[in-house]
């Protein structure tokens, strides 16, 4: 199996990897990036065992796509994308969800500790 079939038949396990590992950590850090007119927030999980990452991002148009990033044979880091399905973007908790818009919004970065990703308002 290649890692685009990997990405696709593993993708809501890896949304739920990533949530997992976010609201367990004892501090969560949302990225924030830009490239030209396009902005996004990010919650980033790295599998050091495998030198791979998994990443949600939520952009300012409002889609969130998850990326799959790992280091080819050349050691030259590729990173693959797909949008979360509706059942995957339920999966991320509504702070976290608001958090990423708040992120966007103020272009800037934020470093929480990972349980206030469970709270409710």
């Amino acid at each position: 199996m290649n890692y685009s079939e990997y990405l696709r038949e593993n993708s809501t396990q890896l949304v739920t990897d990533l949530v997992n590992h976010a609201v367990t950590a004892e501090q969560v850090d949302i990225h924030h990036d830009y490239l030209d007119n396009t902005e996004w927030a990010s919650l980033t999980m790295h599998l050091d065992e495998d030198d791979q990452e998994v990443t949600v991002r939520l952009y300012n148009d409002g889609n969130y796509k998850l990326h799959f990033g790992y280091y080819d044979k050349n050691d030259d880091f590729i990173e693959l994308e797909q949008d979360l399905s509706d059942a995957e973007k339920q999966l991320l908790p509504e702070a976290l969800q608001k958090l990423m818009s708040h992120v966007i919004e103020k272009e800037e970065g934020v470093c929480i500790p990972g349980n206030l990703l469970l709270r409710k308002k």
